[in-house]
């Protein structure tokens, strides 16, 4: 992974890092899979969340 790459945990991230990042953000959270128990931050990946709990569709 290059160094221009986000390699912290969605949680961690400032604003200002989403912001710089913004088109590897929209493909981390574009089809999410898991959020956050902490913060509901969402993600493709659960490794990229610190609490991070699967989503289900539950009618």
């Amino acid at each position: 992974m290059s160094e221009d790459k986000i390699v912290l945990k969605m949680c961690h991230l400032k604003k200002s890092t989403l912001k710089d990042h913004f088109d590897e953000v929209v493909d981390i959270v574009s089809q999410p899979k898991y959020i956050c128990k902490k913060c509901l931050r969402i993600a493709n990946d659960k490794s990229l969340l610190c609490k991070p709990k699967k989503l289900t569709k539950e009618l």
